[in-house]
């Protein structure tokens, strides 16, 4: 969608642009059609690996947000802990 703004800010003509544009679009057309072409036959297969991909990012995904989480939870225990006492939240702190 940007490269409309693209071509109309760098003064590229309607001629070129459209001519980029048509070459751009059989590209991709082709491209699809030959993708669908190759794996309509394996359809199962690519559902199943898609769906254990998906598992995975899922799973990924969740691990990073807890590990975030529990971060963010052991820095809270800390800053309170150096507020009770006094100390500074990290002992190697430089001073600025």
């Amino acid at each position: 969608p940007w490269v409309n703004f693209i071509a109309g800010a760098t003064g590229l003509g309607w001629l070129r642009f459209t001519l980029a544009d048509v070459i751009g679009e059989v590209i991709w057309v082709t491209l699809y059609t030959g993708l669908g072409q190759v794996f309509a036959a394996n359809i199962a297969l690519v559902a199943d690996a898609m769906s254990d991909i998906v598992g995975f990012l899922v799973a990924l995904v969740v691990a990073a947000a807890a590990g975030l989480w529990i971060r963010a939870v052991l820095r809270a225990q800390k800053a309170r802990a150096a507020g009770k006492t006094g100390a500074a939240a990290e002992p190697d702190a430089r001073p600025a």
